[in-house]
């Protein structure tokens, strides 16, 4: 697994954040473990992150990569709203 695939940078600065998280995890517990404004910037998009995590339809995370994805498609859709300026 090298760097640079795409969003591995992404992992690496999500798996920080979420560094006091232990798994298997309730959404419950993950958002106590969350520091308010925790927010995550990608691109031109900003995501709080307890939002993404409140918004996920998992009620258990099993592992890291399941918040992962959660936060991810988050972004994913925040993209989609955002203009584009390319």
């Amino acid at each position: 697994m090298g760097g640079s695939s795409p969003g591995s940078e992404e992992n690496l600065q999500l798996a920080e954040k979420f560094r006091f998280v232990k798994f298997p995890s309730t959404r419950d517990d993950v958002l106590q473990k969350l520091p308010s404004g925790a927010e995550f910037k990608v691109r031109a998009v900003a995501v709080d992150l307890r939002e993404a995590v409140n918004e996920c339809h998992t009620p258990i995370f099993r592992t890291l990569n399941d918040l992962i994805d959660c936060v991810k498609d988050t972004i994913r859709r925040a993209e989609k709203l955002e203009p584009h300026h390319a």
